[in-house]
């Protein structure tokens, strides 16, 4: 894990103090319009009115993000190709893909936090449960237990529930889905049972009644929903699930530029315009300082790692 955070020094190719001299460009390794797309094009925005120089978002999805991670990872380390990364790149992917050509810690070390996207645990409305002990009793009383959807095969959704599933021994059948939208609209049908859903993508359905939420998967409750208690608060002590959300760069990249990133960005997130932006998707600041990050993200790896390795996922 000191990949994770370890900028080694090498010979700047370009220097801080006339960085960036050119435009800079931003991989997100996910399709147009999630959380991830949305914070580097806020981010980058800024950036480029604060540099005056473009910063260029670019969509490159596939493989569970591996595709657009491992083109960053390969480009030269001036700080002037970075990628939008988070637990999904630099904790799960580097369990699940065990033949990668990059390694998501080691090779993309973190730059800056970005912020939380909370995940949370909603039903389909025809199940008769409020609360996450009402779920589990209602769950162990069918015979075929429930099904949960996600929007893939290990993916944070899906880790969430199988977590779920190993804290409380629930009988829980994932559903995979090319996507997190049809998997909400076969819940919001009836077609599946429960979700682990982040909760920029449901908090609409749930104020609409489409969907009910049980529980707050995070370490904390959601602001916009202040009332719904957390899966741990609710008798499973210790359950943590959220998306984070981080910029990374090459490895080997000039600390010097690194450092000026998270500077810059740190800066730019601190503007109540972008806060409020991110909140009204679902986006929490992280606000944490360096060291508080890099424990946070280390004991969310590890917790990852376990999920994975006790639910026997792979994607090879």
């Amino acid at each position: 894990m000191l990949g994770l955070f370890s900028l080694c020094h090498t010979p700047a190719i370009a220097q801080p103090e006339t960085y960036p001299s050119r435009p800079v460009r931003i991989f997100v390794p996910f399709a147009p319009g999630g959380s991830n797309d949305v914070v580097a094009r806020l981010v980058g925005e800024r950036l480029s009115q604060i540099w005056k120089q473009p910063v260029i978002v670019e969509n490159k999805p596939g493989a569970g993000g591996n595709i657009g991670a491992e083109a960053v990872a390969k480009s030269p380390k001036d700080g002037y190709t970075l990628l939008l990364s988070g637990n999904s790149l630099a904790c799960i992917n580097p369990q699940l893909y065990k033949n990668a050509k990059f390694d998501g810690v080691n090779d993309l070390p973190l730059v800056t936090p970005l912020g939380f996207v909370p995940i949370v645990l909603v039903v389909n409305p025809l199940v008769p449960v409020k609360t996450v002990a009402e779920l589990i009793a209602y769950g162990r009383k069918q015979a075929g237990g429930l099904s949960y959807g996600s929007g893939g095969a290990g993916t944070p959704q899906h880790l969430s529930g199988e977590m779920f599933k190993a804290a409380t021994g629930l009988n829980l059948m994932h559903v995979p889905y090319k996507g997190n939208m049809p998997a909400l609209t076969d819940l919001m049908a009836g077609q599946i049972d429960v979700m682990f859903s982040p909760i920029n993508s449901v908090a609409s359905l749930i104020k609409a009644g489409k969907v009910r939420a049980i529980a707050a998967a995070g370490a904390r409750r959601m602001a916009d929903f202040p009332d719904l208690p957390t899966i741990a608060e609710s008798g499973v002590p210790g359950y943590d699930s959220s998306l984070w959300l981080a910029l990374a760069a090459p490895k080997d990249t000039p600390k010097a530029i690194t450092d000026k990133l998270d500077q810059e960005v740190r800066k730019i997130l601190g503007e109540t315009q972008i806060k409020d932006k991110l909140a009204q998707q679902g986006i929490v600041d992280i606000s944490a300082p360096p060291a508080e990050f890099r424990d946070m993200v280390r004991k969310d790896c590890a917790r990852w790692a376990r999920v994975i390795k006790e639910a026997k996922v792979s994607a090879d």
